[in-house]
């Protein structure tokens, strides 16, 4: 019998079951995304994916207001703040990738009570070391090598062409690629922290924002074999552009 992706929570700690992929989540952090990820039985350290950068003076947990699981989705509400003038919603949805296990988008949905406000929110992603590639003709399936350092990080102010970024550790036989919606992002920034690691920033939901509107926002994470990477990354964002805007309740 085939097992699906889902999700164990309890109080604010939930943990992803898959049969390739699992990791955990911290309602009260969202901005670590997923972490202790697990390959098979293989330990991902140093990996966060997918997380959330709400708020720069305020802990997130101060915020959440809800958080439940529903099948393969796992959602956390964060109330509106008086620094954060948007009730924001995050679902970690997991799905089956066919032959290669399991995807996970990152959804936001912002709103306000407001009759103006201007919302700015940020996806981060950390990961060890490692080589970093962009894809730049999703026909084709061009990359281009990624090379920031400490002091100069890879930044794109204004994105165009594929929101595709393709990372490689050769000797574990992994590589994950991450990808935006197209109009989602509005700056991409590759840093290297003071501790070495990659780290992926989207600049996304920076529109006016009008009281009544949802505004919504995704961007999927996935964990590929090094052999063929290329090609089934381009593969991923060429299915991930064309798909349906995801429904959300």
């Amino acid at each position: 019998m085939k097992e699906h992706p889902t999700w164990r929570l309890s109080e604010a700690s939930a943990s992803l079951q898959s049969p390739l992929v699992c990791g955990e989540v911290d309602l009260k952090q969202p901005e670590r995304g997923l972490f202790n990820l697990r390959w098979r039985a293989q330990a991902l350290a140093d990996h966060e994916i997918l997380g959330v950068a709400l708020d720069a003076n305020e802990a997130a947990a101060e915020s959440l207001a809800d958080g439940y699981q529903r099948g393969a989705d796992l959602i956390a509400t964060y109330a509106q703040t008086a620094h954060r003038p948007m009730r924001v919603q995050v679902y970690w949805r997991a799905a089956e990738a066919g032959a290669l296990g399991v995807s996970i988008d990152l959804q936001l949905s912002v709103q306000t009570n407001l009759l103006d406000s201007r919302p700015s929110l940020s996806t981060v992603t950390r990961l060890p070391a490692g080589e970093a590639r962009r894809l730049v003709d999703a026909k084709s399936g061009e990359f281009e090598t990624l090379e920031p350092t400490v002091a100069e990080p890879w930044a794109l102010d204004s994105p165009a062409g594929p929101l595709c970024w393709l990372f490689r550790w050769p000797q574990t036989g992994l590589s994950y690629v991450e990808l935006a919606f197209p109009g989602d992002s509005h700056g991409d920034r590759l840093a290297i922290s003071e501790a070495g690691r990659l780290e992926l920033t989207h600049r996304v939901l920076v529109e006016s924002l009008e009281k009544g509107v949802i505004l919504r926002t995704r961007v999927r994470g996935r964990y590929l074999p090094s052999e063929r990477d290329e090609e089934l990354a381009a593969e991923a964002y060429r299915e991930f552009v064309h798909s349906p805007p995801p429904l959300a309740t």
